[in-house]
């Protein structure tokens, strides 16, 4: 059993990601260094009358030839901000109701993400490179913030 507590600050002139802004306390169950469940609750910093937000996920690390392990893992988590929707146009309707027409206007409060790679660990050190992945609906509803779907971690336990 592993329990966490995360405090993720971004810095921006612009003010525009501070919206990801967040504490997160989480709690993880470990077997075998194979498989390992965690659940978290988030709270965004700076967001007023929010609920905590919810998120799990499932990794598996499964042993290869050598110091290296096959890395994938799976998780969803309720969103931290709105989902992004293009507004179309308006139009009336015979009865003049005017109504708005939206690209996705399926509105969910959550996102769902994956992801798959391979990791090195010798020791107390640990890399690993892995390719993320979300949901095709996650993609359609969000803005395009120019994230890498790739992620190197270097880490040393001590």
């Amino acid at each position: 059993m592993q329990v966490s507590l995360l405090y993720y600050r971004y810095p921006s002139s612009t003010g525009g990601s501070r919206a990801f802004d967040r504490a997160e306390t989480g709690v993880s169950w470990s077997y075998r260094d194979v498989l390992t469940f965690g659940l978290s609750a988030i709270h965004v910093i700076g967001a007023k009358n929010q609920p905590l937000r919810g998120a799990a996920d499932i990794n598996l690390h499964w042993p290869l030839a050598g110091h290296f392990s096959l890395s994938a893992g799976a998780g969803i988590t309720q969103s931290l901000a709105a989902p992004y929707r293009p507004y179309h146009h308006v139009y009336n309707s015979p009865a003049s109701h005017a109504y708005a027409n939206y690209a996705y206007s399926s509105r969910t409060d959550h996102y769902s993400y994956g992801h798959m790679g391979l990791l090195w660990s010798d020791g107390p050190w640990r890399i690993e490179l892995d390719r993320i992945v979300a949901a095709p609906e996650t993609q359609q509803q969000w803005a395009n913030l120019d994230a890498s779907p790739w992620i190197a971690t270097i880490s040393w336990s001590f």
